[in-house]
């Protein structure tokens, strides 16, 4: 979910507010608002051109003359995914990389740069490079979210993603939600990593400007059930349009609409509220989506990945 520049610095790091690739060519949503995974250009915005009319990609001759995942017109497709993934991994293979901690990395990758310009919404398209990217660091076994990529998300609800003014992307309801309804879950696209290194890889793995998006979600979960001790921590990024979600206050309060008050009635939900969240109250249809960032984070979990 969006996660801010506060909690990115709070935590030491990240985390927020979290449809179709492979021609590794990204048409992020720049021209009008992301409606349930769908982008749909405004009237009043000229359609960026779709990467079906690129011809050419003779103008890109690699990714060090790329700033942006969104500033590339073209793009040779790799004959094999793990070409390409491991052509960025030979990009960062440094021993200072192999030890850096995650606001090391933020000024490594250039992300205070990157964030000094809004950044696109993006569609499918980015998020099944990053899935692609998580399958091929962990594997399928240890994947968490299936063994295979696919091209949905977590949302339960008809939402759209846009610019939200002062917080950078965010995701609004399209239609009235009614309280206690499953707004989204992390079971569907949640990449979990239990081993900082991994983390470091995944994030070299992927374009620098959608690292800067990734360092920026993610955050550290603890799934373990001692309370006072992190005992079965995870490096966590949601891989959908979740992480646009926005904060609505650190703990749960007046401002979060969305969450999970461990009531009974979401025990028939697998994974509970560790994996789930509801409609706190009747939503209506425009409202921004709003979470508490530490109704799931741990701002101290870092330090147990190294990172």
């Amino acid at each position: 979910m969006v996660r801010t520049f506060v909690l990115l610095f709070l935590v030491a790091v990240c985390r927020p507010s979290w449809n179709n690739y492979w021609t590794i060519a990204s048409q992020d949503c720049e021209a009008g608002t992301l409606e349930n995974g769908s982008c749909k250009a405004d009237e009043s915005s000229d359609a960026n051109e779709s990467w079906d009319d690129v011809e050419s990609s003779d103008n890109v001759e690699s990714w060090d003359d790329v700033e942006s995942w969104d500033d590339a017109e073209s793009w040779d497709a790799p004959s094999e995914d793990d070409d390409y993934y491991d052509s960025l991994i030979e990009e960062h293979e440094d021993p200072e990389f192999d030890v850096m901690i995650v606001n090391q990395m933020w000024n490594y990758f250039g992300c205070t740069e990157i964030f000094s310009k809004e950044r696109p919404v993006h569609d499918q398209s980015s998020w099944v490079l990053m899935r692609k990217a998580y399958l091929k660091i962990v594997g399928p076994k240890l994947s968490s979210i299936g063994q295979e990529v696919t091209d949905e998300n977590g949302f339960g609800v008809p939402f759209k993603v846009e610019q939200a003014k002062g917080k950078g992307r965010g995701v609004y309801a399209t239609e009235n939600i009614s309280k206690d309804t499953l707004v989204w879950t992390s079971r569907k696209q949640t990449a979990k990593f239990n081993y900082g290194p991994s983390y470091r890889k995944f994030l070299a793995s992927i374009p620098p400007d959608l690292a800067c998006d990734v360092l920026q979600w993610a955050y550290v979960r603890d799934f373990g059930d001692e309370e006072g001790f992190i005992t079965d921590p995870f490096v966590c990024v949601d891989l959908d349009e979740g992480s646009f979600m926005n904060s609505g206050g650190w703990l749960s309060g007046a401002e979060a609409n969305v969450g999970c008050d461990d009531s009974e009635i979401f025990e028939e939900f697998p994974g509970g509220c560790d994996e789930n969240f509801f409609a706190l109250r009747d939503i209506a249809a425009g409202e921004e989506l709003l979470v508490a960032y530490g109704d799931f984070a741990q701002p101290n979990g870092w330090d147990v990945f190294g990172l």
